[in-house]
């Protein structure tokens, strides 16, 4: 593979970069913290491994996002803002003492306990104000995403080397692709409801135009 891979850019980039990424691409609020502990360890053991980087943080990171956002519309920001504080107050000492114990998988392990523990409190909070079911907003998604794991994983290991931007290419095709289809078989009749309403609210404006 030729071009810099994700953990080339944690493993040279500099602390502000990190924090910039993690702010604006990741929505962390405690980005320079995070940014800051990366740069402690990495200076006593590189970063190898991307899925270790990656792949849990960018799993859990919509749930957490989609809660707040929950709390937000609802109408109580100031909820949101004390669990960020939680969140914040739980990292600090977490990545100091995990990182000294596991150096790298320690920081990754307490960045993802912090953003578990707030989706663990915001799906409480939340659960005050919006009735609905864990099990089937997750269950589903859950599978579908473990299956597209899976198959992926199975595919890499035959996967020809070749450019690092044709192998981007390939697996982000190959991912949405399962993913999605996985999607539809478990959610099938959740899927053709949407897509009737969908054609259903369209139809209005079609004949609209056909009209002019």
């Amino acid at each position: 593979q030729t071009g810099p891979s994700a953990a080339d850019l944690v493993n040279g980039a500099e602390e502000s970069v990190l924090a910039d990424i993690l702010y604006h691409y990741g929505e962390e609020r405690a980005s320079r913290r995070i940014a800051r502990a990366i740069i402690r360890v990495r200076a006593e053991q590189p970063f190898e491994t991307t899925l270790q980087l990656m792949v849990v943080y960018t799993m859990l990171d919509p749930a957490s996002l989609v809660a707040s956002n929950l709390l937000i519309a609802v109408g109580y920001p100031g909820k949101l803002a004390r669990i960020r504080l939680v969140q914040v107050i739980f990292f600090i000492p977490a990545v100091i003492l995990l990182g000294r114990w596991q150096g790298i998988e320690g920081v990754a392990a307490a960045a993802n306990l912090m953003i578990l523990l707030g989706i663990g409190i915001l799906y409480r909070q939340i659960h005050q104000f919006v009735d609905f079911s864990a099990a089937r907003l997750w269950l589903r998604p859950l599978l579908a995403m473990l299956v597209t794991g899976g198959i992926v994983f199975l595919v890499e290991l035959y996967l020809p080397d070749t450019a690092v931007w044709v192998t981007i290419i390939l697996k982000g095709v190959l991912i949405t692709g399962i993913y999605f289809a996985c999607l539809f078989l478990l959610e099938r009749q959740e899927s053709v409801n949407y897509w009737q309403l969908l054609k259903n609210m369209i139809q209005p404006y079609a004949r609209q135009l056909r009209q002019k």
